[in-house]
């Protein structure tokens, strides 16, 4: 499955507080916590060990096999299931990463903040597992970004083990990708025992918590609040008008179709009260941008499932140009 969620008897080992997109796992509502991990999906918490592992090498001329253990190297397994999820890491210099300790680190952090856990699972056979914890709403006048702190790690050495910030809940392999892409302020927490390392990370992770969600409500204030006076400016900022010197006429014409585009969103119920401000033209240029704006073609595949990967795409590559330049364009005319 392309969003490599774990299965373990048919069970999608992903517990999420409302409805995943994918419509896998088990929803759990507003009670989630460590008893509800333990009961549907045991497994996302169960304590790893170190094996080390062996080959069988033929002796006597081939009449014998002798089993070697391999000298630098071990597997990870899963107590609770046997199941390998680290395979070749590094004897001695290779940490463990407990999921029970993500959990731990994660729920000390939401009872400073009240931030409920909202999504916890395993994906890429076990390789890797999360838990997301919403940190409240960042916004201004009524328009607000919901915020989120996951807690990440891996067996196998893929990743480390992290606290980052994004918008995203991570519910598979996917949506961990937007959250690494997009994520800010990532921490990467030291694995010991000693309180004041903990509570040395903890304190960074919630300093961390609160910038992003300033600059968040920083940026949806200065665009929000930001009068355009001269719309036309701002369009050429980010699509310049071309003339016979530069271009075709099908190049031209399409320029100019997709001016009058965004001419027509800024004026449209799809900007309703934002109208007039900085964050009503960036809102126009990203219904243009994100529907609107031409595609190429791929034989065999219909413009609407294009359209949706290009969507996707740029949520988890986390970079639209032309939206990007108009934020960059509005605030440069402040």
């Amino acid at each position: 499955m392309s969003h490599e969620l774990e299965l373990v008897d048919g069970r999608a080992l992903v517990l999420t507080r409302e409805p995943a997109w994918h419509r896998l796992g088990r929803v759990t509502g507003a009670d989630f916590g460590e008893a509800e991990i333990s009961q549907y999906a045991p497994e996302i918490l169960s304590p790893v060990k170190k094996v080390k592992p062996f080959i069988f090498v033929d002796d006597n001329n081939g009449w014998s096999r002798t089993a070697v253990e391999l000298p630098r190297t071990s597997c990870v397994v899963r107590t609770l299931d046997s199941k390998i999820v680290g395979e070749g890491v590094g004897d001695d210099s290779y940490g463990l990463v407990q999921p029970q300790d993500a959990f731990e680190f994660g729920q000390e952090l939401g009872e400073w903040g009240d931030y409920p856990l909202v999504s916890a699972g395993l994906i890429r056979e076990g390789r890797q597992f999360f838990f997301t914890y919403s940190t409240g709403d960042a916004g201004f006048d009524g328009l607000e970004v919901q915020t989120h702190q996951t807690v990440v790690s891996s067996h196998d050495g893929s990743i480390p083990m992290m606290g980052l910030r994004s918008a995203t809940i991570v519910v598979c392999a996917n949506t961990l990708a937007m959250a690494l892409n997009r994520g800010v302020d990532r921490i990467t927490f030291r694995h010991t025992s000693l309180v004041e390392d903990r509570m040395a990370d903890f304190i960074e992770a919630r300093k961390g918590i609160e910038a992003h969600q300033g600059q968040v409500r920083d940026q949806i204030v200065a665009l929000a609040t930001l009068k355009v006076r001269a719309f036309e400016p701002l369009l050429d900022g980010i699509l310049p008008s071309f003339d016979t010197s530069q271009g075709s006429k099908r190049v031209i014409a399409n320029r100019a179709a997709a001016r009058e585009a965004v001419r027509t969103l800024y004026k449209a119920p799809v900007v309703q009260d934002l109208g007039g401000t900085g964050l009503g033209f960036v809102q126009a240029v990203n219904t243009y941008e994100n529907w609107i704006a031409p595609m190429r073609g791929r034989k065999g595949v219909a413009k609407d499932t294009l359209r949706a990967e290009r969507q996707f795409d740029a949520m988890v590559k986390g970079f639209q140009p032309l939206t990007d330049k108009a934020v960059e364009v509005v605030l440069a005319s402040a």
